[in-house]
């Protein structure tokens, strides 16, 4: 036995191999796997024993509690296939575990994605989908996760987190995050734009009306409704106000354009209403010529006619100046009838003045009347003449034939008189008395037949008296007649109105007539007489030539004054520093000197001699010192133009045209010459000047025909771009091809004018992005309203839809009128309202329809990543959850198209109540946009 026990002690019992193990564990009871899952076992034994484990608390403190990753990892697997195969439901998993992590970390593992997806909608915490999409365990699960997190915050910070650690997590949040960047983007943009239409609006409120004005306020209007959703109340507020004052602008306008038109008609039609005032100014003449008596009643209607016609043409004149002529021929009308007013006030009526007329047809102030009475018929036509008017023509006529008939035989009277007269004239002439006598006596027996006698005539007869009577007395006496005769001129110049200076002429003469009378001391008292008549006729003489004689010593002494003046100006002066001399003073003092000189008469010449002599002398020297700088200059001048003829040779033109342009320079800072010889120099130096600039102007000229072709063509191209910019619609979109041959033209022609270049290429470019701007609206519009006019057909084929039968028929008809009158329909448009039309109406479907339409506002948010209203959030969880089933949580399609296909499914849908209809409709193109 001893021997037995101590061979058996030698012989050891071979441990078990792993594989053995694992072969084993296909016996053990569930406690043996239990026991050995939370022993200190080989890792792998115990990978194997859970995946034998049934689902129980083991299990589950084994995946979440184990520090081993792998066995972890193990435990979840073992867990999720028993969930795959239905052993354990995902309620059993969430009553066990309350930690959503915690179960996400299982259903992982499940086949079925869409238990993960259950999990994650429930989710509310989008700080745990942050963790899930950081620390899930599939990928599947950290995309889902990632998919439905929609903080801004978050996704950019999951952005830097996954970058280069998970790379479909990544791409995911950042296509969220790109879509982010766009939408500020997109805002910024819509941000930039509302501030770009308001600067361009508030500029062109405070411009001035143009032609283009009301379409480019039509532009504003339009871009602006794209816009005003998304702009502030402030930026809302001055964006309206702008427009507003725009439309004020040309509301003022075509105000004025209204009133410019009334202008222009009623200026148009002013000379047939000037035409009327002078007809109806020449009726009022008319009657006032054929009135027997003037009534206070006529009086003040007359005067209330001419007032009217007064106005009527002070108001054709504002619109149209009349003609000269017209103008001429009212006034004449308004004189005549305001003189004919006064006259009837003054005499009575024309027929009462025709009677007192033929009463006294002797008086001259009668017939005097009548004349300036029926002066004004001529302005009247030959059938608007009064037959008083007549009437009075005829009296004045016969009377002034009798009139003339008596003056003529008057005229033969004065005639053989004036023979007469001359002849007795020349009677006294030759000394014969008694002829002159006898002439006389015929004389007297004539003038005894005419009455009146003529004044002039009885002036003669005077004068014949009295040189009948000289001869006379002549014959009688020498000389006592002939001083008698001066004596009594000289008493007549006493007290004379004639000028002094005629009046001591005649004086002076009378006085040389008397010496020349040998008279002797035999007639001293007529001498005392015609002396004293002489000094009292010279009075008034003396006073006027002592007054020229104080005035002619106060010249003198101005004169002397100015000459003073001079000699200071003179000896003031450094003639020496030319430099500081105002030489253009100097020459305005001699000319001033001159003028206030020649002012200064009249003098005493005795005492005026000296006084000349030395403002001779002064003057002289002045006029030598400005004479000298005259020199002085021209010499200078004359060098410039030396050395310009130099210049004429040089080889290097531009070298050449640069000293010529210093040379000019110079000649300018020299003071003037002579003028004479100042425009001679200056012929000269002009003249080699030309001919050194005309080298390089041959090129300038040239070139400036160049650019001045270039803006030539350029100013067409612009003129026709301003045409272009005058289209509108279609004829807009025609004309691109000719814009294109425009920008082709531009961009091939050459260099323009520096002044203009600028301005002109600002002006093309601005109008070729007005063009451009015009077309995007243009083509923008045209495609919204195709859908626009498919969204509104389709409300009135809702409207019939929804109606009663008396009103269904009538709104069906107006229904089909909008269709047909649209002209463009997107693709299968047309097709799509007509199908809308044929479907049969189930009123009980309204619910169904709103959900319908609701279920596509939701899905266009969606797809545009636009926010759902909280009471529809929970239709958009199931959505994408039934999405997620289907397997297309992946994008597939592009967007546009699918909104594309929404638009036709929203069109097919059936009626529903106009309120919910809107507010739908207002959401659906909100989310598509």
């Amino acid at each position: 036995m001893a021997v037995m026990s101590r061979l058996f002690k030698k012989i050891k019992r071979q441990p078990q191999t792993l594989e053995q193990k694992i072969e084993a564990l296909s016996q053990s009871s569930l406690e043996a796997l239990r026991t050995l899952v939370m022993s200190d076992e080989d890792d792998v034994l115990k990978l194997v024993a859970i995946k034998r484990l049934t689902y129980g608390s083991v299990l589950r403190e084994v995946a979440f509690n184990s520090p081993v990753s792998s066995i972890k990892h193990c435990a979840k697997q073992r867990i999720a296939e028993l969930i795959d195969n239905g052993a354990v439901d995902i309620e059993q998993l969430g009553r066990d575990d309350q930690d959503i992590m915690a179960q996400l970390s299982i259903v992982a593992f499940c086949q079925h994605d869409v238990l993960q997806q259950q999990l994650l909608e429930s989710i509310n915490d989008e700080n745990q989908l942050y963790t899930v999409a950081l620390e899930g365990v599939s990928i599947k699960l950290r995309q889902l996760a990632a998919e439905k997190i929609e903080d801004e915050a978050l996704l950019k910070q999951l952005l830097k987190v996954t970058k280069g650690k998970d790379k479909l997590v990544y791409k995911m949040v950042k296509q969220k995050c790109d879509g982010f960047k766009q939408r500020d983007q997109r805002a910024e943009a819509v941000q930039a734009e509302i501030h770009s239409l308001a600067a361009q609006v508030e500029a062109q409120s405070k411009r001035p009306f143009d032609t283009l004005l009301p379409a480019i306020v039509q532009q504003f209007n339009e871009r602006w409704q794209s816009l005003s959703s998304q702009s502030n109340p402030d930026m809302t507020q001055q964006i309206q106000s702008a427009i507003d004052r725009c439309q004020q602008i040309i509301d003022a306008a075509l105000q004025a354009q209204l009133a410019e038109a009334e202008r222009e008609t009623a200026i148009n039609n002013a000379a047939s209403l000037q035409d009327g005032v002078l007809k109806d100014s020449a009726s009022l003449l008319a009657k006032i010529y054929s009135l027997d008596v003037l009534t206070e009643a006529d009086n003040a209607a007359l005067h209330d006619a001419l007032s009217d016609c007064h106005e009527r043409w002070l108001d054709c004149n504002q619109l149209k100046a009349a003609k000269p002529s017209a103008q001429k021929a009212f006034i004449q009308f308004e004189q005549a009838i305001t003189a004919q007013f006064q006259q009837i006030q003054e005499q009575g009526s024309l027929k009462q003045l025709i009677d007192r007329t033929e009463a006294s047809p002797e008086d001259e102030a009668l017939q005097k009347s009548m004349r300036t009475r029926i002066k004004s018929a001529h302005l009247l036509q030959e059938e608007d003449i009064s037959p008083l008017v007549t009437q009075a023509r005829l009296l004045l006529a016969n009377i002034q034939k009798k009139q003339s008939n008596e003056k003529a035989a008057a005229q033969s009277q004065l005639r053989q008189i004036t023979a007469l007269i001359r002849k007795a004239t020349g009677a006294i002439t030759a000394g014969k008395s008694r002829q002159a006598m006898g002439i006389k006596r015929s004389l007297d027996e004539k003038l005894a037949e005419l009455s009146p006698v003529p004044q002039h005539l009885l002036n003669e007869l005077e004068q014949l008296n009295k040189d009948l009577e000289k001869l006379q007395d002549w014959k009688n006496y020498a000389v006592a007649p002939k001083m008698q005769q001066l004596i009594d001129q000289m008493s007549g110049l006493v007290n004379s109105q004639e000028p002094p200076e005629a009046l001591a002429t005649k004086i002076k003469r009378l006085q040389d007539e008397w010496k020349g009378l040998s008279g002797g001391g035999k007639h001293q008292e007529l001498w005392e007489i015609f002396h004293q008549h002489a000094q009292a006729a010279y009075e008034p003489c003396k006073t006027y030539f002592d007054e020229q004689a104080e005035i002619r010593k106060e010249n003198l002494e101005k004169r002397a004054h100015l000459v003073e003046q001079l000699q200071g100006y003179l000896a003031a002066q450094q003639w020496d520093n030319t430099a500081e001399i105002d030489w253009n003073a100097v020459n305005t003092i001699i000319a001033t000197a001159i003028k206030e000189w020649c002012s200064y008469s009249p003098t005493a010449r005795s005492s005026n001699q000296k006084v000349q002599a030395s403002f001779d002398k002064v003057l002289d020297a002045i006029r030598e010192k400005l004479n000298a700088y005259h020199r002085l200059n021209a010499r200078a001048k004359q060098g410039l133009i030396e050395k310009a003829q130099q210049l004429i040779n040089l080889d290097d033109n531009r070298k050449a045209v640069d000293e010529v342009k210093r040379l000019q320079a110079d000649w300018k800072a020299i003071g003037f010459a002579s003028r004479k010889e100042d425009q001679s120099l200056w012929k000269v130096f002009r003249a080699n000047c030309d001919v050194i600039f005309e080298k390089r102007q041959q090129k300038t000229t040239e070139f400036v025909a160049e650019l001045n072709a270039n803006k030539d063509v350029l100013s067409g191209l612009q003129a026709k771009l301003t045409a272009l910019l005058q289209l509108s619609g279609q004829a807009l979109v025609d004309a691109s091809e000719e814009m294109k041959a425009i920008q082709s033209e531009f961009s091939a022609l050459g260099p323009l004018p520096k002044a203009d270049a600028q301005q002109l290429t600002r002006m093309f470019k601005q109008s070729i992005e007005s063009y451009h701007e015009k077309i995007n609206v243009h083509r923008s519009a045209a495609k919204e309203q195709v859908w626009v006019d498919l969204f509104t057909a389709a409300d009135n084929i809702r409207l019939y839809q929804l109606a009663s039968a008396e009103e269904a028929e009538l709104l069906k008809t107006q229904a089909q009128s909008f269709i047909g009158s649209v002209k463009q329909w997107p693709k299968n448009g047309l097709q799509a309202l007509e199908s809308k039309m044929a479907q049969s109406v189930d009123h009980a479907a309204l619910s169904e329809n709103e959900a319908a339409l609701k279920m596509l506002c939701i899905r266009a948010e969606i797809l545009n990543d636009k926010p759902t209203p909280d009471g529809d959030k929970s239709l958009r969880m199931i959505y994408q959850v039934k999405r997620l089933e289907k397997g297309l949580g992946q994008q597939t399609r592009s967007i546009h198209a699918e909104l594309h296909d929404m638009i036709f499914e929203w069109i097919n849908v059936g009626p529903v109540d106009t309120h919910t209809y809107q507010s739908l409709l207002t959401r659906f193109q909100q989310a598509r946009v």
